[in-house]
């Protein structure tokens, strides 16, 4: 399966193999990037998200892949999703029991603005950052 995806002035050919996609340049086929994934991909389908940061790719094995159009790597593998609502940015999954429902993707000024506050402005101790690998 082959993807064409324009971001900006740059257009790009997005290609399944077995267990990989590659990041083709659209305007002479040079190779940008090719990514690693966990199975077969056939019968996809490909979104581009709402910010259009990301593309993703929902296989037929139940696994979505985000893959960063600045970076072209995988930036995240979400199991289990029957679908991806674009207007929305929701992401609707099953859990082992059947159950179904969604979450929203978020951008990493969004998850740390929720953080802060979950937190009421109190800041990890060393030692929490420190077990969490977390710079400041």
């Amino acid at each position: 399966d082959a993807f064409y995806y324009k971001k900006g002035s740059e257009d790009y050919i997005l290609v399944c193999y077995t267990n990989s996609i590659s990041v083709y340049d659209a305007k002479d086929c040079k190779p940008i990037s090719e990514i690693e994934i966990d199975d077969y991909t056939y019968n996809t389908e490909w979104f581009v998200s709402k910010d259009n940061n990301y593309v993703y790719l929902n296989s037929i094995s139940e696994n979505m892949y985000a893959l960063d159009t600045d970076s072209w790597e995988l930036a995240a593998t979400i199991p289990k999703v029957f679908g991806y609502h674009v207007s929305t940015d929701r992401f609707y999954t099953w859990s082992n029991d059947m159950t179904h429902g969604y979450f929203e993707h978020f951008s990493d000024k969004e998850l740390i603005k929720i953080g802060n506050e979950m937190l009421h402005g109190e800041e990890l101790s060393e030692e929490q950052k420190s077990l969490y690998g977390i710079d400041d």
